[in-house]
C-alpha cells in the first residue's frame, strides 16, 4: 500500500485565487500522465453540473482552514492503514491512495490507472459534503479500500444487461459498506448520516426496496439510488444503505470473503429472493 498526498501542488491550479483547468492539467499530468484523460471521461457522465463543480472548486479557496483540516485527516487515517487493514482481514492491498484534486468526481473513487489500483480522495468533494474530520476521512478511505478488497476476489463481468448492472451495483456498493462498518466496528456506521438519514432509511426499508425491484425490472435507471446530487424521495445515497441489507441477508450463508468471490449468477439469485423477503 501506497500513500501518495498531493496537497501541496493542489493550489497551484489557481490563479489569482481562480481555478484554471490548464494549470489542472498539468497538475493532474504530473500525478500519472493517464489521469487527466480519466479524469475528464468520468467528468463527462456529470457534466450537466459543470457550473457548480466549478463554484465548489473556488470554494476550496475560501474555506482554506477547511481544506488543511481535511489534509491533517487524510495524514491521519492513513498511518499504519495497511496493519490495520491485515489484521482485520489478513490481506496487503496492493493499491496507491491518492489525495488530489479532482473534476468534482467523487469523494473517494476506487480505480484502476495503467493497471495499478488506486484510490482516489477528492478534496474539492470532501469539503463540499464536510467530511473533513478524522472518523469521515477514515471511514471514506475504508470504503473504496473495500472495492478493492473485492477486486481481489471477484468474478470479472463483461457486457452486463441493465438489470444485472443495477443488481452488481447494490451488490458491490454492499460489500465496501460493511467492510467500511467493521473497521469502523459499528454496524451502523454510515458517514452519509445526517439530519436522521439512517432512521428515514430504515423506516422505509421496504419502500427503498419495492422500488428499486421496480426500476431493475423495468430496466429503469438506478442512479437516483447512488450520488450526493441524485436523490430518491429527497434523500440521497440510499442504494448505500440498500446494499447493506442485501449484504448483510447474504451473510446469514456465507463469509464476507465468500460473497466477495460470489458468480454473477448467485448473486442475482440471492437479489431476488432478498427483495421479495
Amino acid at each position: 500500500m501506497k500513500i501518495m498526498d498531493t496537497y501541496s501542488d493542489i493550489f497551484n491550479c489557481y490563479e489569482n485565487g481562480v481555478f484554471n483547468k490548464a494549470l489542472w492539467d498539468d497538475y493532474a499530468i504530473s500525478i500519472f500522465p493517464e489521469l487527466k484523460n480519466k479524469v475528464e471521461k468520468d467528468f463527462s457522465r456529470i457534466s450537466e453540473y459543470k457550473d457548480k463543480i466549478y463554484a465548489i472548486f473556488n470554494d476550496i479557496q475560501k474555506n482554506i482552514k477547511t481544506a488543511e483540516v481535511a489534509h491533517q485527516s487524510f495524514i491521519n487515517a492513513t498511518k499504519n492503514l495497511s496493519d490495520e487493514i491485515k489484521k482485520k482481514f489478513n490481506i496487503d492491498l496492493d493499491v496507491t491512495i491518492i489525495l488530489y484534486l479532482g473534476l468534482g468526481n467523487a469523494a473517494g473513487w476506487a480505480t484502476t490507472i495503467k493497471n495499478q489500483k488506486v484510490i482516489l480522495i477528492g478534496l474539492e468533494k470532501v469539503v463540499e459534503l464536510g467530511w473533513c474530520s478524522e472518523r469521515d476521512m477514515q471511514a471514506l478511505i475504508y470504503h473504496e479500500l473495500g472495492h478493492i478488497y473485492h477486486s481481489h476476489f471477484e468474478h470479472k463481468n463483461h457486457l452486463l444487461n441493465n438489470r444485472q448492472k443495477g443488481i452488481y451495483q447494490l451488490y458491490s456498493e454492499g460489500i465496501a459498506m460493511v467492510f467500511e462498518q467493521t473497521l469502523c466496528n459499528d454496524t451502523d456506521y454510515y458517514h452519509q448520516n445526517t439530519n436522521g438519514w439512517l432512521d428515514w432509511c430504515k423506516e422505509n426499508r421496504n419502500l427503498i426496496k419495492t422500488e428499486y425491484l421496480k426500476r431493475i425490472q423495468n430496466k429503469d435507471s438506478v442512479q437516483d439510488f447512488f450520488g450526493d446530487w441524485r436523490s430518491f424521495m429527497d434523500h440521497s445515497d440510499v442504494g448505500y444503505y440498500l446494499g447493506t441489507s442485501f449484504f448483510r441477508f447474504l451473510m446469514n450463508d456465507y463469509s464476507l470473503q465468500e460473497i466477495a468471490s460470489m458468480k454473477l449468477s448467485v448473486v442475482l439469485k440471492y437479489f431476488y429472493r432478498f427483495a421479495n423477503e
